[in-house]
């Protein structure tokens, strides 16, 4: 016959044992992270501090606290519709600053013919340029990641010993 010890044991194991089986995204050593605005590959993780390693080489140590944002990266992405027509705008005003640049520099005779017209090609080739770059353009995507429980051991007193879980839910 089991010992109430024993039952009492597995009913508080196991809801822990359901919260961990949850599907998240695992956090091993190698993987890219963004961690309260720190970029890199995660080095180590414990119940203090999260290493990892910036893309210089430097290794960086970020205090672990309840709320420090962890996000793990998902890969890069293409900007898509929206970076296209900021890089157009901004070619085209880039263009046309070129193109009253060029008016200028030909002096008042050749606007004569028209100096609008100049002002326009420019525009619309630097339009073309700046829409072409932002096509290419790619941002990196981030998952966020609840941070592994936490537990800690700590002196109670004498021959005591302090046994602490903390998780986030």
């Amino acid at each position: 016959m089991p010992r109430p010890h024993t039952a009492l044991a597995f009913a508080l194991v196991l809801p822990l044992a359901r919260l961990c089986a949850q599907g998240a995204p695992s956090l091993a050593p190698g993987i890219r992270v963004r961690v309260a605005r720190q970029v890199g590959t995660l080095t180590s993780i414990d119940s203090q501090t999260i290493v990892l390693r910036d893309e210089k080489g430097a290794v960086l140590s970020v205090t672990r606290k309840p709320d420090t944002p962890l996000e793990v990266s998902a890969g890069r992405e293409a900007c898509g519709g929206r970076c296209i027509l900021i890089g157009a705008a901004g070619g085209a005003a880039v263009g046309a600053l070129v193109g009253v640049g060029v008016n200028q520099s030909l002096g008042p005779t050749a606007c004569e013919e028209g100096c609008g017209g100049i002002v326009l090609q420019s525009a619309a080739v630097g339009a073309a340029v700046g829409a072409i770059i932002g096509a290419v353009m790619r941002h990196e995507r981030w998952t966020p990641v609840d941070i592994p429980p936490q537990v800690g051991v700590s002196p109670a007193g004498l021959r005591r010993i302090g046994l602490s879980l903390s998780f986030q839910f």
